[in-house]
């Protein structure tokens, strides 16, 4: 319980939570009457926790700037709160969310880059609230200018209503957006997707998904509609509202296959079925020909997925 204080440049590396904060009303030890919150934390280090690298829980106006959480379980675990500021923070290879909310309402995530992780942001309300909070709801976010890279999903919104997703930069994703349950008032727009795997947006959400003015680095819609999925029926985009989208300008494509394709400077990105930390890196020591190799390391037990994508925000179009 602490409230306008300034937490900033240390190195909180390798610690159980890298830092933890719980304004819960419930806890024997609340303060009656006292309200917590409004603390900016910058520019620290929380990386390699085994469990959250920022938790801040049932609290209200914090704002989390320049930090690093990364190469932990979680990057930011923020439920139950509200009127937060997350902005440009590092947050990448962590083994599940890079930030996780639940019932939080009136929160802003801005400008950070999220890579690699198993979910890149994750909001959503649980079915079973905790009790005192069992009337707030999980509503009214702004997500902007983030950019969303290398992510099993990019932003996953479920029983998340009045959501705006605006000029965020989704790349290589497996999925870059999916909605479930209620989505009622959310909006996807001004958004770019390029070189995502699977599919740009999913609807698994009772309503139809309001997502014009996107881009997706390039023009056809028959391809653009093949990564569009409405969920509830079965059927491709028949929920996803997606035409108009901004045109591309003169699309960049690599039509046929390298002759190497591991050599710099392509893009590897892998994706582990659980989460476990997994990442592609360039050999230059030890390779057949050229003047590289692709080592993959992972700890994972599942699957692993290893997807190219040219360099720059090329997309190839091309068979072996």
């Amino acid at each position: 319980f602490c409230r306008n204080n300034q937490v900033s440049g240390n190195d909180f590396s390798y610690g159980g939570d890298g830092i933890f904060i719980n304004d819960n009303k419930n806890l024997p030890n609340a303060i009656q009457n006292f309200s917590g919150g409004y603390n900016t934390f910058s520019t620290n280090n929380c990386s390699y926790s085994p469990h959250n690298a920022i938790e801040s829980v049932f609290s209200e106006g914090n704002r989390f700037i320049d930090n690093d959480c990364s190469f932990s379980h979680y990057g930011f675990w923020l439920g139950y709160s509200q009127n937060l500021l997350v902005e440009n923070n590092t947050i990448t290879h962590n083994r599940q969310s890079g930030i996780a909310i639940d019932r939080g309402f009136d929160n802003q995530i801005l400008s950070n880059m999220i890579r690699e992780n198993k979910r890149g942001i994750e909001i959503w309300q649980d079915d079973s609230p905790i009790s005192g909070y069992t009337q707030q709801s999980s509503n009214n976010y702004l997500v902007g200018k983030n950019y969303l890279i290398g992510n099993q999903t990019g932003l996953l919104s479920a029983q998340t209503e009045n959501m705006k997703a605006t000029q965020n930069l989704f790349i290589t994703n497996l999925v870059g957006i999916q909605l479930e349950q209620s989505s009622r008032g959310d909006t996807l727009t001004g958004n770019r997707f390029s070189n995502t795997v699977r599919y740009h947006i999913i609807n698994s959400s009772d309503s139809i998904v309001l997502a014009s003015n996107n881009s997706y680095g390039l023009n056809e819609k028959e391809l653009i509609g093949c990564k569009m999925l409405d969920q509830q029926d079965g059927q491709a985009y028949k929920g996803i509202v997606w035409d108009p989208f901004i045109q591309a300008t003169d699309p960049n494509l690599q039509l046929t296959p390298p002759e190497d394709l591991t050599e710099a400077d392509a893009e590897w990105i892998t994706f582990s079925e659980d989460g476990k930390p997994t990442l592609a890196s360039w050999n230059s020591d030890d390779y057949q020909k050229g003047q590289h190799s692709l080592h993959v390391q992972s700890s994972s037990s599942g699957n692993v997925v290893v997807h190219y994508t040219p360099a720059s925000l090329v997309q190839s179009r091309w068979d072996m």
